[in-house]
C-alpha cells in the first residue's frame, strides 16, 4: 500500500491512496495537471484512478472535480448533503451516494465512512482496508468527537489536521468572526487538541502520523512538529507507552513523503 498526501490546506486538498491493484484520490482541489504533477514529484505513477472520495463540499476539497471527471470518467463517492452543497447534477457526475455511516469496496481496498464535525453538509471521514492494513483520514474537524478518536485508535497509519496554533490565530490578522469559526466546534482543531489527543487518548497503535491542513497563516511547520513530538514524549514519561509513530508533515504546494507499507 502507497499513501501520499499530494496537498493540504486552504489552497487545495487531496490525498492518494493505493493497494496493489487499486488507486483512489480522496477529495478533488486540484485538477488534474496539478494532481498528476504532485504524484511525479512523489514518484508515483498513476496507471487509473478507481474512484474519487470526497470529505465535503468546501471548495478547497472540490474545485478540481470538473476538470478531473474529464479527464478520468470514475466514480465519486460522497454524501447527498455533500452533492446538494456542491450543486452537482446527478446527470452528469457519476455519484454514488453515500452515508455518514457507510461501507463500500473499491477494488481490493474497503471502505468506511464516519461523521465528522465540520461547518459544512455531511461531512465525513474515511477508514481504508486492505490486507489486515488500517488507515484513517479525519481532517477539517471542529473536535475530535468520540467516534473519531476511535477511528483513530484502530488504526495503523493516520493522516488527520492540525490546522493552526491557538497564540497564533488569536493575535493574527482574521477577523473575530473567521477566529471564532475555525476555534468553534465545526470548524478546525488545532496543535494544541493534537497534542492533547497524542498524550491522553493515543492507543499508540498507529505508526505513521501525518499532520495536515497545515494554515499558512496561523501555524508553522516547526510549531506542528514540536508539539505533536513533545506530545508523544510526555506520554511515554507518564506511560509504559515506548514506541513513538513516525510524524509526517504535509503541504500545500506539493506531496507529502510517501508511506509504503
Amino acid at each position: 500500500m502507497k499513501i501520499s498526501v499530494l496537498g493540504s490546506g486552504s489552497g487545495g486538498n487531496c490525498t492518494y491512496i493505493a493497494s496493489e491493484n487499486s488507486h483512489i484520490l480522496i477529495d478533488a482541489g486540484f485538477g488534474p495537471r496539478s494532481i498528476e504533477r504532485r504524484l511525479g514529484d512523489a514518484g508515483i505513477s498513476l496507471p487509473k484512478i478507481d474512484a474519487l472520495l470526497l470529505t465535503h463540499g468546501h471548495t478547497d476539497h472540490t474545485k478540481g472535480i470538473t476538470s478531473l471527471l474529464r479527464k478520468y470518467q470514475v466514480p465519486v463517492y460522497l454524501t447527498a448533503g455533500t452533492m446538494e452543497e456542491m450543486g452537482l447534477n446527478p446527470d452528469i457526475v457519476p455519484a454514488r451516494i453515500i452515508s455518514r455511516k457507510d461501507s463500500f469496496p473499491v477494488g481490493d481496498m474497503d471502505i468506511q465512512t464516519f461523521p465528522t464535525s465540520h461547518d459544512s453538509a455531511e461531512s465525513v471521514g474515511f477508514q481504508v482496508y486492505w490486507q489486515g492494513i488500517t488507515g484513517t483520514l479525519a481532517t477539517d474537524l471542529g473536535k475530535l468527537t468520540r467516534g473519531v478518536i476511535e477511528r483513530l485508535n484502530r488504526s495503523d497509519w493516520i493522516i488527520m489536521e492540525s490546522n493552526h496554533d491557538e497564540e497564533l490565530l488569536r493575535i493574527g490578522p482574521y477577523p473575530l468572526a473567521l477566529k471564532r469559526r475555525i476555534l468553534g466546534e465545526r470548524g478546525h482543531i488545532s496543535n494544541q487538541v493534537v497534542a492533547s489527543f497524542l498524550e491522553n487518548q493515543f492507543n499508540g497503535m498507529a505508526k505513521h502520523i501525518f499532520l495536515a491542513h497545515i494554515s499558512k497563516q496561523n501555524n508553522v511547520p516547526s510549531l506542528v512538529m514540536a508539539s505533536a513530538r513533545e506530545a508523544l514524549e510526555r506520554r511515554n514519561r507518564s506511560s509504559l507507552f515506548s514506541l513513538e509513530p513516525r510524524l509526517y508533515l504535509t503541504h500545500q504546494n506539493g506531496p507529502s513523503e510517501v508511506l509504503e507499507i
